[in-house]
């Protein structure tokens, strides 16, 4: 859907606004403090791949390297929580809940998005609005 397309791009301009690095250009930032590229040109100086060599990288690196994966996780969880909210609060619970099917896995942001989404109601969203699919529908005090 485009509403879950219009999230995501909100929650990189929030992620500029708030100066929220990117724990993918991290990861990458330091593998290549130790991987070379060598471009590779035959006879006539045309380039024809390139060599990759990954050398052994430092006790320091590797740390930077774990930590910015634990960094990546927490990431993905507050993004994942992020869009959930901003789609809530701008396009409804039923966008919500199309969103929340694609979280299926066994991964941490998937799972701590469905305990932050098991606690909201269709009337949390936009326009407030009451849904018969809900499961508090027959006992909620916002019933009319």
């Amino acid at each position: 859907m485009s509403e879950i397309f219009q999230a995501y791009e909100a929650w990189h301009i929030h992620c500029i606004k708030e100066k929220i690095e990117d724990p993918w250009e991290l990861i990458d930032k330091i593998n290549n403090e130790f991987t070379e590229y060598k471009d590779l040109v035959n006879q006539y100086n045309k380039w024809i791949g390139t060599e990759i060599t990954i050398k052994e990288p430092v006790p320091e690196q590797v740390k930077r390297l774990t930590d910015a994966k634990i960094y990546r996780d927490n990431y993905l969880v507050m993004r994942e929580l992020w869009v959930g909210n901003y789609i809530l609060e701008n396009f409804g619970y039923n966008t919500l809940s199309i969103f929340a099917q694609q979280h299926k896995t066994a991964q941490i942001y998937d799972r701590e998005f469905w305990k932050w989404f098991s606690t909201i109601r269709p009337c949390d969203g936009l326009h407030g609005q009451c849904s018969i699919f809900c499961q508090h529908f027959s006992n909620c005090n916002f019933n009319y």
